[in-house]
């Protein structure tokens, strides 16, 4: 695979999270092996390297399009969907052409409605995002910024002021109520109310 018996094992996060990048020291081979670190399976998949084929890169994935499991709750399969309890069961002929459709007419309709519209959520989205990207770094951020600063300096002058006003009479009715002593006695016990309700 490579000279002299020799390989380079780099961690790689921009191609598969959570999986080792075995990349061999020279050209021609532009495959990169990817071992999934996976209890289950040890399986091997060959993935082209990021530097070869610049659409593998970081939050792109054609295999999982939702590592971070932002539509978990979205659970649109047949047994998701649909579900017959004992002592309910139509024919098996209906449930399987159900099924069929269901499948088939989900699966053309998410298509053609992805082609249709996909890209032009993906532009306005972009869109979107990129002026609220702008607006936190260019706008938000520094404005932030001068309002820690500014406010930083209000806490300064307070603290001195009131350490030179307020400060003084604290001490004083601290000094105050520190000569109060306190004393606990227990009373005699009183004679027990009679219920008025007791004959």
């Amino acid at each position: 695979m490579a000279k002299n018996g020799l390989a380079r094992i780099v961690i790689s996060w921009r191609l598969v999270s959570g999986c080792y990048l075995v990349l061999p020291p020279g050209p021609p081979s532009y495959m990169s092996k990817v071992v999934e670190m996976n209890n289950t399976s040890g399986k091997l998949k060959y993935c082209p390297h990021p530097k070869f084929f610049p659409a593998l890169e970081l939050g792109f994935d054609m295999v999982n399009r939702d590592p971070n499991n932002l539509n978990e709750h979205l659970q649109v399969m047949w047994d998701d969907v649909f579900g017959e309890p004992e002592g309910v069961k139509s024919p098996d002929f209906v449930w399987s052409c159900s099924y069929k459709c269901f499948r088939g007419t989900k699966t053309c309709c998410y298509t053609l409605l992805a082609v249709l519209f996909g890209p032009c959520c993906a532009f306005f989205t972009a869109i979107n995002f990129a002026c609220l990207a702008f607006q936190h770094i260019w706008c938000l951020g520094p404005g932030l910024r001068c309002w820690k600063i500014n406010c930083s300096f209000v806490r300064a002058f307070n603290s001195v002021c009131y350490a030179a006003t307020w400060g003084p009479c604290a001490e004083t009715c601290g000094l105050y109520f520190s000569k109060i002593k306190v004393r606990y006695q227990r009373l005699p016990d009183g004679d027990e109310e009679k219920d008025i309700m007791i004959v």
